[in-house]
């Protein structure tokens, strides 16, 4: 009896540091890394503030989902970004830190799911440590979007409802189907993945679901109340799932054509290249030189997804086989950036449950313990090895190579324009790309002033303040206010002010 109590205080105190070092690789240099906020972060905030503080979105229009131009985006993280720069401030570090907190949250969760699989402490303390580290799991618990809530409300879910059917527990099976309703406004892949996780772990445990019918009516009832208003959203605005089909590999429907791409896609997450050497191309998505797992973790892998197959018969096994089936369908039912590592993102914990799953499969059929260790150590060496890699490539080295994807220099564009203006000037911002950049002035600037983007336009190039690349020059009635470098020292935009008294274009 003590013994058993001194093992679970120690195994307490492991997970503690786990979680503990976990938050701190997810907030270390947060503000700075990446190194700007990029509008997807910003324009959620915007919408969720305009909400709370005047009843209506930046479009006039009171949503239940945040608006942008090319969508409705699910609403929770918004919300959760702007509480937090109520309390932390308007920067970069408040906007970003529930993202960070729900990367935390995950790794706990992964270690409950695989206590439920596993029955022992060792391989789920594992799976939570790798689940930890891995680069998949760090890249999206530091941005400020929603997709940072993809794997805490799909595991919450899941363990729920995995506790509710092992334990015969009514309140965890009424929590998991609220959770499964509540994903729907959590994240947008989750509206695939919520569904299809929900209906294949009842369908595994169809015995239980037959034999106590009646407790799923109200969890269902709840279900139903709490997706109602998106399935109304959906069927009724446009804007919701507009982008989503313009995105979709069945676009044009389902033939030849469309089969192959989807073949093509599904199979390219599969990738040794996408899972352990480069990663998504997309260099917001990683450092484009790290896969989105370790090297040191593929044998692992293997060999656990070789005991789970050989031991298909028991349910939660069942469950890891289809989970392993479903992660790249967010990134194959889309044709748009594959392999996508932002909807595939399921894939971190199953991929980290299947290596603890491997390690404890070892131990069993390996007889000599010393050999046992000699393996653990060495796995451990170079797991290390590989995340001493990782964190020079994404915190010391990634900053420089990704600035240009992050658009790096905006808030001082956007502060130094404060600086010299008087509120209500005339801005030429050959800054701005693409319209989804306009949240930028919104979020930095306000609504007050009078912009025009296209430095091509004549009368852009005669505003009160300009700010416009290197290249371009300007007429002599214009004092130049300030360069912006970027990280490696170069000019990346100039700021100018008009100083002499000419009168105003008529914009």
């Amino acid at each position: 009896m003590g013994s058993n109590m001194h093992q679970q205080i120690r195994i307490s105190w492991i997970l503690i540091f786990i979680l503990i070092f976990a938050f701190w690789i997810r907030i270390y240099h947060l503000s700075s890394n990446p190194v700007e906020l990029f509008s997807d972060e910003i324009t959620q905030v915007l919408s969720a503030r305009s909400i709370i503080e005047t009843g209506k979105d930046i479009n006039g229009k009171f949503n239940l989902f945040l608006y942008n131009k090319i969508k409705l985006g699910t609403p929770t993280y918004g919300y959760l970004a702007c509480t937090s720069t109520y309390i932390f401030g308007n920067n970069p570090f408040a906007v970003r830190l529930p993202a960070a907190i729900a990367g935390t949250i995950s790794v706990f969760l992964i270690y409950l799911i695989s206590k439920i699989i596993s029955k022992n402490d060792f391989a789920s303390l594992l799976a939570s440590f790798i689940g930890a580290i891995v680069p998949w799991g760090i890249y999206f618990s530091r941005i400020g979007w929603e997709p940072a809530l993809t794997v805490p409300f799909l595991l919450v879910s899941i363990y729920l409802l995995l506790k509710a059917i092992e334990t015969d527990s009514y309140l965890k099976l009424i929590g998991s189907f609220s959770f499964f309703g509540l994903s729907f406004y959590a994240s947008d892949t989750l509206t695939l993945y919520a569904p299809l996780f929900l209906i294949t772990i009842l369908t595994i445990n169809y015995k239980y679901l037959v034999k106590n019918l009646t407790k799923f009516i109200i969890p269902s009832v709840i279900f139903i109340v709490i997706t109602t208003p998106f399935v109304y959203v959906s069927l009724t605005n446009p804007l919701k799932n507009d982008r989503a089909v313009k995105l979709s590999t069945f676009k044009t429907g389902i033939n030849h054509e469309s089969l192959r791409i989807f073949t093509k896609n599904y199979f390219a997450h599969f990738n040794y290249d996408f899972l352990f050497k480069i990663g998504d191309p997309n260099l917001r998505h990683g450092t484009g030189v790290d896969g989105v797992l370790y090297p040191a973790i593929l044998l692992f892998i293997i060999i656990g997804i070789l005991f789970t197959l050989k031991n298909y018969k028991n349910k939660v096994n069942i469950l890891l086989i289809f989970w392993l089936l479903y992660f790249p369908l967010g990134g194959s039912l889309t044709n748009d950036g594959v392999p996508h590592a932002t909807r595939t993102l399921i894939g971190w914990p199953i991929f980290t449950i299947f290596t603890a799953i491997g390690i404890k499969g070892m131990i069993q059929i390996i007889v000599n313990k010393k050999l046992i260790r000699l393996i653990i150590i060495f796995f451990f060496i170079i797991l290390m090895i590989n995340f001493t890699k990782f964190f020079n490539n994404y915190y010391i080295e990634y900053p420089v190579r990704s600035q240009s994807w992050w658009e790096y220099g905006q808030k001082q564009v956007y502060d130094e324009v404060k600086r010299i203006a008087n509120g209500n000037e005339s801005l030429c911002l050959g800054n701005i790309d693409y319209w989804h950049e306009e949240t930028l002035n919104h979020y930095y600037l306000g609504y007050n002033y009078k912009i025009i983007y296209d430095t091509n336009n004549l009368n852009c190039l005669k505003s009160d303040i300009l700010v416009l690349p290197p290249t371009i020059t300007v007429s002599e009635e214009y004092k130049l206010e300030k360069n912006i470098l970027d990280l490696e020292r170069n000019i990346k935009w100039s700021i100018y002010k008009r100083s002499l008294q000419a009168p105003l274009t008529n914009l």
